[in-house]
C-alpha cells in the first residue's frame, strides 16, 4: 500500500477522534461552574470561559489548576479510546513520527504508544487552540475590561 495513502488514513482517523474529544471536553468544561478565580464580578460563568480568557489574555496564578483539570478530563477520555484511534492520535504527537521499527520481525508488535503523550497533544494542539479562538459575550466583556 502506498505510504501516502496510509498516512492520510491515519491522519483522518486522528483528526476525527481529536475533534470529537475536544468537543466533549469543551462541553464538560462549560458545565463546570466552579472554581472560578477571576472573581464574582468577572462575568465568566464556567471553567471553559476561564480557560479561554487565560489562553487569550494573561494566565492567572490558578492556571495550573485549570490545566490539571483539563488534562485529567482528557486523559480519562483517552483511556477509553479504541486502540486504533489511540495509535492514530499518538502518531500525531511529537514522538509518533520518530517511531521507526527497522526489524521486520518487530512489525507485529504494537507501537510504544504513551497515552499521556496523546493527552498532552490533545490539550495543547486542540483544546488550547480552540480556547484561543473561542469567544462569547462574557469572554469579550472580560477582555474589554
Amino acid at each position: 500500500m502506498d505510504d501516502r495513502l496510509s498516512k492520510s488514513i491515519i491522519e483522518a482517523v486522528a483528526k476525527k477522534a481529536a475533534v470529537r474529544l475536544t468537543r466533549r471536553a469543551i462541553a464538560s468544561l462549560q458545565r463546570m461552574k466552579a472554581p472560578l478565580h477571576s472573581g464574582d464580578d468577572s462575568g465568566l460563568t464556567s471553567v471553559w470561559d476561564e480557560i479561554c480568557v487565560q489562553v487569550q489574555c494573561d494566565r492567572s496564578i490558578f492556571w495550573d489548576l485549570y490545566e490539571e483539570l483539563a488534562f485529567q478530563m482528557l486523559d480519562e477520555m483517552v483511556s477509553q479510546l479504541p486502540r486504533h484511534e489511540l495509535e492514530a492520535l499518538w502518531l500525531q504527537t511529537q514522538w509518533g513520527p520518530d517511531w521507526v521499527d527497522p526489524d521486520p520481525k518487530q512489525c507485529e508488535k504494537e507501537p510504544p504508544v504513551a497515552s499521556q503523550d496523546v493527552t498532552e497533544y490533545l490539550l495543547k494542539e486542540h483544546l488550547y487552540e480552540e480556547a484561543g479562538r473561542w469567544t462569547n459575550k462574557r469572554i469579550r466583556a472580560y477582555r474589554d475590561q
